[in-house]
């Protein structure tokens, strides 16, 4: 059927200039197909119709870790220092009358 399909888009005008992007539009739709089909049929198997006891799970440990850090550290008053000298050259070049 595909390729039967495939022969007869592909001798037309537009399949000649788009072949490749139509045989894998179909390849993709065939294959799509045949996805579907084979995931319907086995979910319906009679085996899949059994409702199975699931277990709980175990319970969760949890360790909240915290880290305490005082004051700025070197990175944070590099970047203080570098906005709040931007901050200052914006603010004069507002402030500035030509």
């Amino acid at each position: 059927m595909a390729s039967f399909y495939l022969k007869f888009v592909i001798t037309g005008p537009a399949g000649a200039t788009f072949g490749p992007v139509v045989g894998l539009m179909v390849f993709a739709y065939i294959t799509a197909r045949m996805i579907l089909f084979a995931t319907a049929w086995a979910a319906t198997a009679r085996e899949n119709l059994e409702a199975a006891p699931v277990e709980p799970p175990a319970g969760a440990v949890i360790n909240p870790r915290v880290q305490v850090r005082e004051g700025l550290g070197p990175a944070g008053v590099l970047t203080a220092t570098a906005v709040g000298a931007l901050g200052a050259l914006g603010f004069s070049q507002l402030t500035r009358r030509r």
